[in-house]
């Protein structure tokens, strides 16, 4: 458990819990699930648990979005990895050597770099992630569970980076199982490159979409072959 929680938590006189699953299993009264029975069904077990989809928070939702470096024509590219996990002085000459103009756009979202536009790229400082996937072809993330969900609502297929952590990975696998993502290593220039290729090549756009109508579904399995089917059709 993070050191925040910690402090937070005895800031206000209560005792921290040991793990995740102390907290999910004994402590918790309620535990909003920011995920979806048809991408995680198991958490249907995990007692006082609702699927509530994408939280709607401010970085995620209510930001302004930039306006697009390039042509319309473009495929568009939103890469949101979060705070530190790359740095933009390694990330970006290998997002401009995958996403070359005028083929297409890249947007980075970045906390602390100046906002600007380098050819076809532009760095955009808290932008809100669901309004700019209304415009995204591609998303480039980590893999936390609020952004798969609003690239999914949004019909947007990811190339996920989750690094060494478990739970991201997961989240990605579970895509990547349906079509839907590709998980590499590290965000370098051929890698990126070869997973774009094959998710604009495969129909991921699609499948995408089509996990973005189960939010709600109260049998994710008979959705998933009920949308098999028609995708055959």
């Amino acid at each position: 458990m993070g050191r925040h929680y910690a402090d937070l938590c005895r800031a206000h006189g209560v005792e921290p819990a040991s793990s995740v699953e102390s907290l999910l299993h004994e402590r918790a009264a309620l535990n909003l699930a920011p995920t979806s029975p048809a991408i995680e069904p198991l958490l249907a077990a995990v007692p006082r648990t609702r699927y509530v989809g994408p939280l709607l928070f401010s970085p995620l939702e209510l930001a302004p979005t930039p306006a697009p470096a390039s042509p319309e024509a473009a495929k568009r590219v939103l890469v949101y990895l979060g705070v530190g996990t790359f740095s933009e002085a390694d990330l970006l000459p290998e997002l401009a050597q995958a996403f070359p103009a005028p083929e297409y756009t890249v947007t980075v979202a970045t906390r602390y770099g100046n906002p600007c536009t380098t050819g076809n790229i532009t760095m955009a400082r808290e932008m809100g992630m669901t309004r700019a996937l209304q415009e995204t072809d591609l998303l480039v993330a980590r893999g936390g569970q609020n952004g798969l969900m609003a690239a999914l609502l949004a019909g947007v297929p990811v190339i996920g980076v989750p690094g060494e952590h478990v739970e991201p990975r997961f989240n990605l696998s579970v895509l990547e199982v349906h079509g839907a993502a590709r998980i590499i290593d590290s965000p370098r220039a051929g890698a990126l490159k070869e997973a774009a290729q094959h998710l604009f090549t495969t129909g991921a756009a699609h499948r995408a979409r089509l996990l973005g109508r189960f939010t709600d579904c109260t049998d994710p399995i008979q959705a998933l072959q009920d949308s098999a089917r028609r995708s055959h059709q």
